[in-house]
């Protein structure tokens, strides 16, 4: 796979605050339209279903575009820890929201949390 020079990357990115109410009153619902604009403009002309399904099923796609975000930025130092745990963050804070009972269940309110890191991560790379 091979990664885009930094001029041709483009990462979709929002106002930290914008992002935090977006993502948080709509129970993460609005990171799946994140994901779709930064599939959209970083996709290898995937078809608009491919790009869909990518964006529903975020967490398990958006790792290769951290990485290229995180290769992106020239910070060569651990920014393969960083996406890891910027990936796992994500990954957990979704699906622990939706499987976990009681208050626990109250996670998917706060996907806004590893987003921020993402978004800060996107602004970098561009």
């Amino acid at each position: 796979m091979t990664i885009k020079n930094k001029e041709t990357l483009n990462f979709y990115t929002e106002a930290p605050a914008r992002l935090v109410i977006f993502s948080f009153f709509s129970a993460g619902v609005y990171n799946m339209y994140y994901f779709y604009k930064n599939f959209l403009k970083n996709s290898d002309a995937s078809s608009q279903l491919v790009l869909i399904a990518k964006s529903i099923l975020y967490p398990f796609f958006c790792f290769g575009l951290l990485k290229k975000a995180s290769a992106n930025t020239g910070d060569d130092s651990k920014s393969s820890v960083k996406v890891v745990l910027l990936w796992g963050a994500l990954f957990i804070f979704v699906y622990a929201g939706g499987l976990l009972q009681g208050d626990f269940k109250y996670l998917a309110f706060a996907t806004f949390i590893p987003l921020l890191g993402i978004n800060f991560l996107f602004k970098r790379a561009n």
